[in-house]
Order: C-alpha cells, then structure tokens, then sequence
C-alpha cells in the first residue's frame, strides 16, 4: 500500500532526529498513590513496616527509609538486594546515607575489570565494616544510582564525640546489672513482700539502665526512663543483696563499681539527647538534598542510634508531608556480632571537630 506525503513526512522527520532525543529516557513515573502502593519487596528480603501516602493527586517527594544495621555483614548483603529492586524496578535513583556529606564515588573501584576479584573485595570490606551495602551495590553492578551523604558535620562532631565519650564502658556496665540482677531475681523467690517489692524496684531499674546502655530504649520509653533511674542504682542493688541475701544463700560475687554511674549516667542521657536532635536535623538535610540534586524520591539507609530511630524518622517524614515506606531488612541473624564499635573509634582522627573527652 502506497504511503501518503504525510506518513512519509513523519517517517522522515524521527529518522532525521537527534540519537539522543531518539534514545532519551523516559522520565520516572509521577508520585501518585497507585504507584507507590505497587512498590513491594520480597518477603526473603524484607518487610514493609510502614507506607504514608500524604493528601492530594500526586506526593511532593518520597522517600523510602531502609532500616540499616552499620557494620552488621547480613544486613549490608540485604540492604543491597533491596536497593538493587528499587534502582531497575522502580526508578530509585537516589540514595541517601548517614556519616558522610557529599557525593560518595565509587567510581574508581567500580571500574577494575575483574568481576569476581570485584565482588571478592567487597565482600572483605563489609565484613571489616569498611563499606556498606550500596556501595557494595555499585561496584559490582552497572546500575545507575547517585550516593548521597546528607550528614552535617558539625552535629556529627557532636554526636560522635557523645557515643565516644561513654561507649568504652558499656560491657563494665552491663556485666554489673546483669550481675545485680541475677542476684535479686534469685532472692525474690523467698523474700517477704515489703522486701519482693523493693526488689522488683532494683530490678525494673536495673533492666533500664541495661536497655539505655546498650541503646535498646525507644524514643517514647527515654523520658520515662530518666524518671526512674538514679545515678546510685548500683550502689542501692549493691547494698539490698549484702543486707539480704547471706540469709538466703545468695552471694555477690562481684566488686561494684559505684562510679560507673556517677561519671557516664550523664553521659549516655546527653548521647541519647545529641541522637534524638540528629534524627530530626538529618531531614532537614534530606530536603535540603532534594532540592540542592533536582530529586523528588531517594531511598533513606537510617540506622538505629537508639531502639525505633529509623521508625521514627519514618513518623517525622510523615508529619513533613512526604510519601513515606518504611523497609526492615529479613535478618536470620540479627544480632550477629559486629566491629561496628572498632569502625567508630577508627574515625576518630577523620571526624572534624571531635575532641576527646
């Protein structure tokens, strides 16, 4: 069938056009309910906690917040399986990281040809906590995806000189609880019950002291916790088993440290005080991200500084007005030893503004 001047004429001007308008990108789908509700994740590589869709037609960013575990092996291998879907099947981009500032360029690595001596030296570095899951992800992939740091440093500085200032005694403290606890909940058994429920008092003390120690306490326990725990905890615990305990067979067998609570009590309050504002300052900056790189969504990795942080990062987005999703990695082995604690105090030369305590 013989084609008319126009159909050829259209024919002719696309075959005449540009190679790069004939091969642009199509631009990511607009931020409407329907296709952040099709986001999904496979159940083996995590879970969706949360999705927030803010009122009217279209979202004005989202952002999808990764739960991140630093220094944590299988966390890291997770976070990058997840992040791998959202980049090719989603259009996510933009990933934005804690403690750092600026773009992160793997570039350099990413280029060496040999694929396995490749995945080979990423893997020895998240192991060594030295790198992370996306930048694991774009060394050995040809994905294209912008990492971001939107860490101020200032507050860094002073986040950083806060968990420095206490974390060297966090296992003293929690092989001394754990000792006093021990010790009470075997007298309980036979106290009277004035002297059961001073005991329970210690103990419930006890167990927060622990749980604030080892940054178990969620955003909503901390002010209670502060209420109800005292500098002389340890010291009181201490007193109640020597008064009681001989009587019933139960021996401390254990020299308390007094002190411990005296000096680094205040200590972990403010770190929980310096964390709590961080949270907050860390989606200023997230805007401030968007706006600086021309992005309307990124992906989030937030680690958990204290007990629900990255959750609550989640909950203060929302109140932003921003399309939210809140991912957990699937863990087998959640609580799997890390050098997390060797990373941070290896930084302590490259953290500007850290002065040590």
């Amino acid at each position: 069938m013989k084609k008319s001047f126009w159909q050829i004429l259209f024919i002719l001007s696309f075959t005449m056009l540009p190679s790069s308008a004939k091969d642009e990108k199509p631009g990511p789908p607009a931020l409407t309910k329907a296709f952040i509700n099709r986001i999904t994740i496979p159940e083996e590589e995590g879970v969706i906690k949360k999705r927030f869709f803010p009122d009217g037609k279209n979202a004005p960013v989202l952002l999808i917040i990764l739960r991140d575990i630093p220094c944590h092996y299988e966390a890291q291998n997770q976070i990058a399986k997840i992040l791998k879907r959202l980049v090719t099947t989603y259009d996510m981009d933009l990933v934005l990281v804690e403690g750092s500032a600026g773009t992160i360029d793997t570039t350099p690595f990413a280029a060496f040809k040999d694929e396995k001596v490749k995945q080979e030296f990423t893997d020895y570095f998240i192991k060594q906590g030295k790198i992370t899951g996306p930048e694991s992800l774009a060394i050995n992939s040809d994905l294209q995806f912008h990492i971001y740091g939107i860490e101020n440093e200032d507050i860094y500085a002073e986040f950083y000189s806060q968990f420095m200032s206490w974390i060297d005694v966090q296992d003293s403290v929690k092989i001394q609880a754990f000792k006093l606890i021990q010790c009470l909940n075997q007298m309980n058994r036979s106290l009277s019950s004035p002297l059961k429920k001073e005991a329970d008092t210690l103990i419930r003390h006890l167990g927060l002291l622990l749980k604030l120690f080892t940054l178990k306490v969620t955003e909503a326990e901390y002010h209670t916790v502060l209420d109800q725990i005292k500098d002389d905890d340890f010291k009181k615990a201490q007193r109640f088993i020597l008064t009681h305990g001989p009587a019933l067979h139960v021996h401390l067998n254990l020299q308390v440290n007094h002190s411990l609570l005296d000096q680094y009590l205040p200590k972990v309050i403010a770190y929980y005080q310096t964390a709590v504002k961080r949270k907050c300052l860390n989606l200023d900056y997230v805007l401030t991200a968007f706006q600086n790189l021309k992005k309307d969504r990124a992906v989030f990795t937030v680690s958990n500084v204290y007990d629900d942080a990255a959750l609550q990062v989640a909950k203060e987005a929302e109140k932003r007005n921003m399309a939210v999703i809140y991912i957990e990695p699937y863990l087998v082995n959640p609580n799997a030893p890390t050098p997390y604690i060797k990373v941070m105090k290896e930084q302590a030369s490259s953290v500007k503004g850290y002065r040590p305590s």
